[in-house]
């Protein structure tokens, strides 16, 4: 009885056990269809839901071999039941690692055993974590030596010749008050005695300027072969140099060097002797590689005389337009062109008789219109009154008489203040008033009588006075 009735006991609690097993089953499935159904309602309405779990797979370009590809690491996206959120772009990493074999991915292994990497080892890379990090090469800087400033230079080969004239349709017509404005400008420039007139380039060049003047020593021809080639070593020196520094330099080479300034001067100095008397100049170490250059080059091109022509003048190492125009007129009398320098450029623009941004298109501008006459001669009128009137800081327009006649429209007026701190101009008297003081009889009555009458002797100033 007491054993039949402990295994109803047993059976019971069984059962028991059972249905809650299989309820517990049941309940826990329908959990999981409600979380699903849930999930799927809500992937219609808001898109599906993803999180992302990163996942490293090898991944080898399609368009290159599996033996030859290096190897990549892929991180792909795995979805996952989350709450909605925004999409992870795939990344791609590349990196070289090392597989269980001790061989680094991408490496293939020879017929002999010997392991033959893909990707070339380079002095310092290290095997750090299963990779291989690589550092920046650092490339040590060339250090340039600098140019000899004194190094001889070539002739110019590839030169561009010179252009003379516009073209046609590049001329315009003249300025419509270019007469008038030029013939006040030279009036005054006439009561003007600029450092051009004295201390220019064409000056150094004559006979009464020169300090190696050697009487009886050489010929007609070889002191008007001096004088040319002075002239055109005060030109390339005067780039970039006031005209009383120049003037200066030039004397120093003929007043230091053995035979003076001459050819064979230049060929037989070495470069400290010519610096030395130059070294006040602007650029004076390349200026010396250029003149002893440019001696040597009409020493073996040009039978050591000047050349005649503006583009073989301009083959000179040094030499540009400005200063071969200017040799040409000054050496050899050949008009061909005008020597433009700063102060022409400025005061041309000033006046607006041209506009141009540099000195060669104020040249070609200019001879379209000026007269050839007025070629030769515009330079040095331009140029001291450039240099004493119209400056590039400050111009003294209240002493500028194209103002005063309202003929330049670049007139602005002086603060008096200002003139105080300004440099002092002084103007020769006007030729009116000059003549006005001077303007007496030049000559003088003189009664004289002697043993056979009297009469009157004119004596004119320039006549020696009597010693009575």
């Amino acid at each position: 009885m007491t054993a039949r009735t402990s295994s109803r006991s047993i059976s019971s609690s069984a059962a028991s056990t059972s249905k809650r097993t299989l309820a517990n089953a049941q309940s826990e499935e329908a959990s999981t269809s409600s979380v699903t159904s849930s999930t799927s309602a809500a992937d219609e309405v808001n898109g599906p839901a993803t999180a992302i779990r990163s996942k490293r797979t090898r991944y080898v370009p399609p368009a290159i071999g599996a033996e030859e590809a290096p190897v990549a690491v892929k991180v792909e996206q795995e979805e996952s039941v989350i709450e909605p959120g925004p999409a992870t772009p795939v990344r791609y990493s590349l990196r070289r690692r090392i597989n269980g074999n001790g061989i680094a991915n991408g490496a293939t292994e020879t017929e002999s055993g010997e392991i033959k990497p893909l990707f070339k080892m380079e002095e310092g890379e290290e095997e750090l974590g299963g990779s291989i990090s690589t550092p920046k090469k650092k490339t040590a800087k060339v250090k340039k030596e600098p140019a000899d400033p004194f190094a001889v230079s070539p002739r110019k080969t590839s030169v561009k010749p010179i252009k003379l004239d516009l073209e046609e349709h590049e001329i315009k017509p003249a300025p419509k008050r270019w007469k008038e404005q030029l013939e006040v400008l030279t009036k005054q420039r006439k009561r003007i005695i600029a450092p051009v007139d004295t201390l220019g380039c064409e000056e150094n060049g004559r006979d009464e300027k020169r300090k190696d003047l050697r009487e009886m020593m050489e010929s007609p021809e070889e002191s008007a072969k001096r004088a040319r080639f002075t002239t055109l070593v005060s030109l390339m020196l005067s780039s970039q140099t006031k005209d009383p520094v120049t003037a200066e330099a030039v004397h120093n080479l003929q007043r230091n060097l053995p035979n003076g300034l001459c050819l064979d001067s230049i060929l037989n100095a070495t470069q400290d002797q010519i610096s030395s008397n130059i070294s006040k100049v602007g650029f004076w170490r390349r200026k010396t590689g250029y003149i002893q250059s440019a001696a040597k080059i009409l020493r073996d091109d040009f039978e050591g005389d000047v050349p005649k022509t503006i583009d073989e003048l301009c083959s000179l190492p040094g030499v540009g337009p400005k200063m071969g125009f200017l040799a040409l007129q000054s050496a050899w009398n050949i008009n061909v062109g005008i020597g433009v320098d700063v102060h022409v450029h400025r005061v041309s623009n000033r006046l607006k008789w041209v506009k141009s941004n540099d000195p060669e298109g104020t040249r070609l501008q200019l001879q379209s219109w000026l007269p050839k006459e007025l070629h030769r001669t515009i330079n040095k009128t331009l140029v001291g009154f450039g240099q004493v009137i119209c400056q590039p800081v400050g111009p003294r327009c209240d002493l500028c008489a194209l103002g005063a006649a309202k003929l330049c429209p670049s007139y602005r007026k002086v603060d008096p203040k200002s003139i105080a701190s300004r440099v002092k101009v002084e103007l020769l008297p006007e030729e009116e008033e000059v003549a006005a003081e001077t303007n007496v009889d030049p000559t003088a009555a003189v009664k004289l009588e002697g043993p056979e009458g009297g009469g009157t002797l004119l004596i004119k100033e320039e006549d020696e006075r009597l010693d009575w």
